[in-house]
């Protein structure tokens, strides 16, 4: 009918939309998709249109308002019994919950629990390691690196064989920095090594950088100048090439550091000048005020000029 037409042409406009990353437009065609759903009396839309705006809300980082409709739609699709939606927003609470919040650990086993229901109830195995994938995250972001890399390396293989590239990709990019953070740097840069070379296969410019990052930090906890300094030109090389001056910046800055204490002031001095500049760019891009961040280098560079004159 001509309601159910709508609702998909609208559905498909907000699919698009998300492609473009244009989430206005997106949460104004919702409205529409949600109108035109419940006038179709097709339940799979309807659930499905009830879920989108929380999604969408997720989706352009505005995680509180996002929170209270996903519970909403959490709710009206278990009362429906659409389980397969009701498993996509607790997995987005979930990831709320774990990555972009400070929810009490609460939230996150009532979640679980209701995933782990879910998914035994409709035999969604993948669940299992998503879970602990999460609550590692959890972990982690508390500083209880121990408890986190127990999970992450638990949860990889599943996350490997069910998951997405996506996820398994940040899999190991935690993995990598539980193992960082309990100062087990060569298996920290054997795991990073992998994600590298993977993230290099897959064509995921993004966790190729994160990966290089994370392994300059590596080499400077074990003293390492050389392969610290390599790491950082490729990390900025890397950043370069995908246009994150943020990445960019703060690599500039690093090695900047690095050069100060061999003394290399003129190279020193050339990093921190680039340091600023990607900031800037990143600054007219993003939107973003990185003042802190400039006024840091700034500092260090007019040290820099002091000991160059003495």
């Amino acid at each position: 009918n001509e309601h159910l037409n709508n609702a998909l042409l609208y559905r498909s406009l907000i699919r698009k939309n998300i492609i473009n990353k244009d989430f206005s437009q997106a949460l104004k065609n919702c409205r529409f998709y949600k109108f035109y759903s419940a006038r179709s009396c097709n339940t799979e839309l309807i659930c499905n249109s009830v879920s989108t705006k929380g999604n969408l809300l997720y989706l352009s980082d505005q995680y509180l308002k996002a929170e209270r409709l996903l519970l909403t739609a959490k709710r009206f699709n278990l009362a429906k019994k659409n389980h397969f939606e009701a498993l996509n927003n607790l997995s987005n609470l979930l990831n709320i919950y774990t990555f972009y919040s400070t929810a009490p650990f609460r939230k996150i086993k009532n979640s679980l629990k209701q995933l782990a229901q879910i998914s035994e109830l409709i035999n969604f195995p993948f669940i299992r390691f998503e879970s602990d994938f999460k609550i590692g995250i959890y972990y982690y972001r508390k500083n209880e690196m121990k408890e986190a890399k127990i999970l992450l390396e638990k949860s990889l293989n599943g996350i490997k064989k069910y998951g997405s590239k996506h996820l398994y990709f940040s899999n190991l990019y935690y993995l990598g920095r539980s193992l960082l953070g309990m100062k087990e740097y060569s298996r920290a840069v054997r795991v990073l090594n992998k994600l590298y070379k993977e993230a290099e296969d897959y064509g995921d410019k993004s966790y190729m950088l994160f990966a290089r990052r994370i392994i300059s930090i590596v080499y400077t906890k074990r003293k390492n100048f050389k392969m610290t300094t390599l790491s950082l030109k490729k990390t900025i090389k890397n950043s370069l090439n995908i246009k994150e001056y943020h990445i960019a910046g703060d690599s500039y800055d690093y090695l900047g550091d690095l050069y100060v204490k061999k003394n290399f002031y003129k190279k020193a001095e050339f990093c921190y000048k680039e340091a600023i500049n990607n900031f800037l760019k990143f600054e007219i891009i993003r939107k973003y005020d990185l003042t802190k961040e400039k006024l840091s280098v700034s500092a260090k560079l007019r040290k820099l000029k002091r000991l160059t004159y003495q």
